[in-house]
């Protein structure tokens, strides 16, 4: 049998919060245990409420109270005002007593939750950083930002709204026992209906929540597709006059989320209206009650004064009980989202475990037979593709768009693992996670569009490394790439702050970095994936200037469609349709390649060399 606040969950949703509580079952069973606590001091501090008022009315009724006659007695206080005045200050003294309790309780509480939100959203984005690079070409960026964000809601609301709900739930079945030996039967039809009040609202607003839930994730992950486009693509906006676009798109996602974030807060403001009614309607029941039929003034005016202090507390009680059962059906949809990334994630991730060491590169890197067909493709974007690497080459590897050579890329670089066939390092397969992972301990890589970190020049370079960094050997480095002119002239050297992606740096300074970043970490096979496309000429130059100082002492793979990049490589291999056509000398290739001859007309390469 489903446990009732699980209601509306698949049995994914279900096994994911087992998990979550099982695995902190511990500090959970001690938050329900401090909450039996606070129930009992709710329960005296309203208890305390109906001998006070029948000891007003009549005090010769202090004998029907044998713990308060024992404690007269030994407290030696007569039964007159001194007797009313210890009961006030036991009152007082318990409520008090109840309340720094509860802020203790609510401080530890949340404290206990801001840890489990950390331990989650850590889990998630650790599951996501290990995962391999095949996730990231099946998901869009503001699905995994949408996601780990929704981590804090599965606390926030949803585990969170469970405790809330026992807590309040133990306190509420304390405060209605005592009510219950005291009023008399009759008057339990007041309770019923408070009680079938506030199932009825749950029951009302449940599917309305839930449906909100789902609303709201989708608008939420909208939004953030918004965001990323239209400011990550700023240059393009406005150049292209899209800032109107964008913003109306941003504009209606935005209208839709809080006009749905408004539905909520009005359903949410509907239940405790209701709930207050019903209150006054009890009371008003029992007043009624008391002047027709109780047949003693003192004991009416006392069930009176309990059964106001018992609502009093209650009615509190029953709004955030309410409160925190919407917050469940408002977070289900946010529960099977990162429950079924958790489940499935953790199904197929393997978290590597202590030093992987290098694997050893002294020969040959060879593709052997390589074919590779993406998981949402309905074609190979390699065939049988063969290539080997020899160790201290300077490759070239160029081809027209959708040859493969970004395919070929990412299969070298250990990101994705071909469909068939081999990549082999002087022989040993990588086709496990060990090799896989010595073998990237070998690479440097230089993207087309170098990512720069809004940090220091240093920590640039240093990628990764929170301190303990090397700056002889950055500077060193520096030189290497031609840049340790232009960074000793800056106001702060290394420690100048370079702003979001690089923005202060030319496009050549960029691709400079990046490749003093790929050697930081003495690589032995260096990649670099159109990395003059964007260059002019003359920078481009220096470039490729600057790769020929480092041949010999480094394995260098450049891909690239202009062609002049690849002019200096020992050789050069052409792909096309997913397939390695030819390998060779630039000249030679040129002399005995079609395809090969096609882009040097097209490049007119003929007129550079």
């Amino acid at each position: 049998m489903k446990p009732p606040l699980f209601y509306g969950l698949t049995p994914g949703g279900r096994a994911f919060i087992l998990s979550e509580i099982l695995l902190r079952r511990r500090q959970f069973v001690v938050l329900i245990i401090l909450s039996i606590i606070a129930a009992i001091f709710e329960m005296m501090g309203v208890g305390l409420v109906f001998p006070l008022i029948m000891i007003i009315v009549s005090p010769s009724s202090i004998d029907k109270f044998a713990p308060l006659v024992w404690l007269v007695d030994v407290l030696g206080v007569g039964r007159g005002r001194g007797l009313l005045v210890l009961l006030t200050c036991l009152i007082g003294i318990v409520m008090i007593s109840k309340n720094l309790y509860m802020i203790g309780f609510n401080w530890l509480q949340q404290n206990i939750l801001a840890n489990w939100k950390s331990e989650l959203s850590a889990r998630l984005m650790g599951l996501y950083i290990y995962s391999e690079y095949r996730l990231y070409l099946e998901k869009p960026s503001s699905e995994f930002i949408r996601n780990i964000s929704l981590t804090t809601a599965v606390f926030d609301q949803f585990i969170s709204g469970m405790i809330n709900t026992i807590v309040n739930s133990i306190i509420l079945l304390a405060v209605t026992s005592l009510v219950i030996f005291v009023l008399p039967p009759e008057t339990f039809v007041g309770l019923i209906a408070i009680f079938l009040t506030v199932g009825a609202c749950y029951f009302a607003m449940k599917r309305p929540f839930e449906k909100i839930g789902v609303e709201l994730n989708i608008l939420f992950q909208k939004r953030q597709s918004i965001l990323r486009q239209s400011i990550g693509l700023i240059k393009e906006t406005r150049i292209m006059a899209k800032e109107t676009f964008f913003l109306n798109r941003f504009v209606d996602v935005e209208r839709q989320n809080f006009n749905r974030s408004a539905y909520y807060n009005f359903l949410s403001c509907i239940p405790p209206l209701i709930i207050e009614a019903m209150v006054i309607l009890a009371i008003l029941s029992l007043v009624g009650y008391i002047l027709f039929k109780s047949g003693s003034e003192a004991t009416g005016l006392a069930t009176l004064g309990l059964l106001a202090a018992a609502l009093f507390r209650s009615v509190p009680l029953l709004n955030r009980t309410l409160t925190a059962l919407q917050l469940i059906n408002l977070s289900r949809n946010t529960v099977e989202i990162v429950g079924k990334e958790i489940f499935e994630l953790e199904a197929s991730v393997r978290v590597p475990t202590g030093e992987v060491l290098k694997l050893p590169f002294n020969h040959l890197v060879k593709l052997d037979n390589i074919s590779y067909r993406y998981p949402t493709g309905n074609r190979l974007a390699l065939i049988n593709a063969s290539l080997g690497i020899n160790k201290g080459e300077y490759l070239g590897i160029t081809g027209p768009s959708g040859a493969g050579k970004s395919t070929l890329a990412a299969i070298l670089l250990g990101l994705i693992s071909p469909t068939s066939g081999r990549v082999l390092i002087d022989g040993i397969d990588i086709d496990n996670a060990v090799h896989k992972r010595g073998w990237q301990k070998n690479i440097g890589f230089v993207p087309q569009d170098v990512m720069l970190v809004e940090d220091t020049i240093a920590n640039n370079i240093a990628f990764g490394l929170d301190g303990d960094i090397d700056k002889g050997k950055i500077w060193q480095i520096l030189d290497m790439v031609q840049m340790k002119l232009f960074v000793e002239e800056l106001p702060d050297q290394l420690n100048y702050f370079l702003g979001e992606d690089g923005i202060r740096l030319s496009g050549g300074q960029r691709q400079r970095l990046g490749i003093a970043r790929a050697l930081y970490y003495d690589p032995e096979f260096l990649l670099l994936d159109e990395a003059t496309s964007a260059l002019d000429v003359a920078t481009e130059q220096a470039f490729t200037g600057m790769l020929n100082s480092m041949r010999g002492t480094l394995t260098i793979i450049i891909m690239s469609h202009r062609l002049s990049t690849l002019r200096d490589c020992n050789r050069v291999a052409m792909i096309s349709n997913g397939s390695v056509v030819d390998v060779a000398p630039f000249d030679e290739l040129q002399e005995r390649c079609p395809e090969f001859q096609k882009l040097v007309e097209l490049s007119n390469i003929k007129h550079q060399i």
